[in-house]
């Protein structure tokens, strides 16, 4: 390709030069040669294909499923079973660390967990309800009571 000198403008009274004419790229490099015409060619073999993928799925800790299941059932049951549900779950997050990796459910547990810590909440919420409802339910009808004498 040749070098243009820079831009200068055209001498007075001669029309501008215009730009030069687009010129195309280069052809690509040559491929493969291609098969003569009406001649069937293979493809080309497949890589070598994947084997099929398979995972194990570990076998779950009872007492962390069992925690999951009563920190969900504490819900009905006004958080009775919270304190239960804590506690196994406590147990099955000892129990799959000690198993090394043969035993699954750490997500279960710590969900059992959480769980039962809520429904202990709410218990303690109910029994402080029930107690200052006893209370209130005594001053009113024992002072209700105290006024009335009775002769014997």
């Amino acid at each position: 390709m040749t070098e243009q000198p820079p831009y200068q403008p055209p001498p007075e009274g001669q029309p501008p030069v215009p730009p030069p004419a687009y010129q195309p790229p280069p052809a690509p490099p040559p491929g493969p040669p291609a098969a003569p015409p009406g001649v069937y060619q293979p493809p080309p073999p497949p890589a070598q294909q994947p084997g099929p993928v398979t995972f194990v799925a570990l076998p779950n800790n009872q007492n962390a499923l069992i925690s999951m299941i009563l920190g969900i059932v504490g819900f009905v049951t006004c958080g009775v079973t919270g304190p239960f549900a804590i506690w196994l779950a406590r147990k099955g997050k000892k129990e799959i660390q000690a198993s090394g990796g043969r035993q699954g459910g750490e997500g279960m547990a710590t969900a059992g967990l959480i769980l039962g810590i809520i429904d202990l909440v709410f218990l303690a919420v109910v029994v402080l309800y029930v107690v200052v409802v006893v209370v209130i339910i005594g001053i009113v009808f024992g002072a209700a009571g105290a006024g009335h004498i009775t002769n014997p």
